[in-house]
């Protein structure tokens, strides 16, 4: 059996402005990106959608979404990690990247 692996790499602009929660034992900031699909439709002409993720940077990688403002070009390598909670119509679901490495590519 192969071995698995949690891998994500995008690029596309930031939406907002990074959120960013200090606590007693360091920080979370996160910010959503939207990236750009391309793909074939039914009728097989070229079509493209914008989807959004929203990653986060967990404490001294906090620091590097202080260099991401809205409309900032970056790219992100990470992992998926989805939570459960209970909202307001029951069991909601959440899919976060966890960025390890952030490279900046437009100021």
């Amino acid at each position: 059996m192969k071995t698995s692996k949690n891998s994500v790499s995008l690029e596309g602009k930031a939406g907002n402005d990074p959120k960013i929660t200090s606590f007693e034992n360091g920080k979370v900031a996160r910010v959503s990106i939207a990236v750009n699909d391309t793909y074939l439709n039914r009728a097989g002409e070229t079509a493209s959608r914008t989807m959004w993720f929203t990653i986060v940077f967990w404490n001294e990688k906090a620091d590097l979404a202080n260099n991401i403002k809205k409309g900032t070009g970056f790219s992100v390598e990470g992992k998926l990690a989805s939570q459960k909670f209970d909202g307001k119509n029951g069991k909601t679901y959440s899919t976060e990247i966890i960025a390890d490495n952030v490279k900046i590519l437009t100021k």
